[in-house]
Protein backbone atom coordinates (compact mmCIF):
# COMPACT_ATOMS: atom_id res chain seq x y z
CA UNK A 1 0.00 0.00 0.00
CA UNK A 2 1.63 3.03 -0.88
CA UNK A 3 2.04 6.41 1.40
CA UNK A 4 1.03 9.76 -0.14
CA UNK A 5 4.09 12.33 1.44
CA UNK A 6 2.99 15.42 2.09
CA UNK A 7 4.98 18.77 1.92
CA UNK A 8 6.06 20.43 4.49
CA UNK A 9 3.39 22.13 7.45
CA UNK A 10 1.10 19.11 5.33
CA UNK A 11 -0.73 16.22 6.74
CA UNK A 12 -1.81 13.32 4.96
CA UNK A 13 -6.16 13.44 5.70
CA UNK A 14 -8.07 10.48 4.19
CA UNK A 15 -11.36 13.02 4.38
CA UNK A 16 -10.24 16.59 3.42
CA UNK A 17 -9.02 18.26 0.91
CA UNK A 18 -6.50 21.45 -0.28
CA UNK A 19 -9.92 22.63 -1.47
CA UNK A 20 -10.98 23.67 1.98
CA UNK A 21 -7.73 24.11 3.47
CA UNK A 22 -7.66 27.74 5.14
CA UNK A 23 -6.50 30.23 2.54
CA UNK A 24 -3.85 33.26 3.07
CA UNK A 25 -5.64 36.47 2.57
CA UNK A 26 -4.37 38.81 -0.82
CA UNK A 27 -5.57 42.22 -0.76
CA UNK A 28 -7.97 41.72 2.05
CA UNK A 29 -10.08 38.99 0.02
CA UNK A 30 -9.34 34.88 0.33
CA UNK A 31 -8.66 33.55 -3.01
CA UNK A 32 -11.46 31.16 -2.94
CA UNK A 33 -13.68 34.15 -3.19
CA UNK A 34 -12.96 33.56 -7.07
CA UNK A 35 -14.23 30.30 -7.26
CA UNK A 36 -17.75 28.80 -6.76
CA UNK A 37 -19.21 30.04 -3.12
CA UNK A 38 -20.31 27.82 -0.36
CA UNK A 39 -18.47 24.40 -1.44
CA UNK A 40 -19.25 22.09 0.92
CA UNK A 41 -16.58 20.90 2.90
CA UNK A 42 -18.08 18.34 4.72
CA UNK A 43 -16.56 15.24 6.67
CA UNK A 44 -18.37 12.92 4.43
CA UNK A 45 -17.34 14.38 1.46
CA UNK A 46 -13.33 11.88 1.09
CA UNK A 47 -11.04 12.81 -0.48
CA UNK A 48 -7.79 11.25 0.14
CA UNK A 49 -5.13 14.50 0.10
CA UNK A 50 -2.45 16.21 2.00
CA UNK A 51 -4.12 19.20 4.16
CA UNK A 52 -2.63 22.19 6.07
CA UNK A 53 -2.00 21.19 9.72
CA UNK A 54 -3.78 22.66 12.48
CA UNK A 55 -2.70 26.90 12.64
CA UNK A 56 -1.38 26.79 8.77
CA UNK A 57 -2.89 28.23 5.95
CA UNK A 58 -2.72 27.76 1.80
CA UNK A 59 -0.77 30.54 -0.01
CA UNK A 60 -0.63 30.96 -3.36
CA UNK A 61 2.18 28.68 -4.35
CA UNK A 62 0.16 26.18 -2.94
CA UNK A 63 2.25 25.50 0.28
CA UNK A 64 1.11 25.29 4.08
CA UNK A 65 2.58 28.50 5.74
CA UNK A 66 1.98 30.60 9.38
CA UNK A 67 -0.15 33.35 9.13
CA UNK A 68 3.44 35.13 9.71
CA UNK A 69 4.49 34.04 6.26
CA UNK A 70 0.93 34.73 5.05
CA UNK A 71 1.71 38.47 5.80
CA UNK A 72 5.29 38.04 3.88
CA UNK A 73 3.63 36.74 0.77
CA UNK A 74 1.57 39.95 0.45
CA UNK A 75 4.35 42.76 1.36
CA UNK A 76 5.01 44.92 -1.36
CA UNK A 77 8.67 46.43 -1.73
CA UNK A 78 8.61 49.98 -2.32
CA UNK A 79 12.07 51.78 -2.96
CA UNK A 80 12.64 55.38 -2.50
CA UNK A 81 11.76 57.51 -5.80
CA UNK A 82 8.93 55.06 -7.15
CA UNK A 83 5.30 55.25 -6.74
CA UNK A 84 2.64 52.66 -7.24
Amino acid sequence: KATMQCGENERYGSCGSKECDKKCKYDGVEEEDDEEPNVPCLVRVCHHDCVCQEGFYRNKDDKCVSAENCELDNMEFIYPGTQH
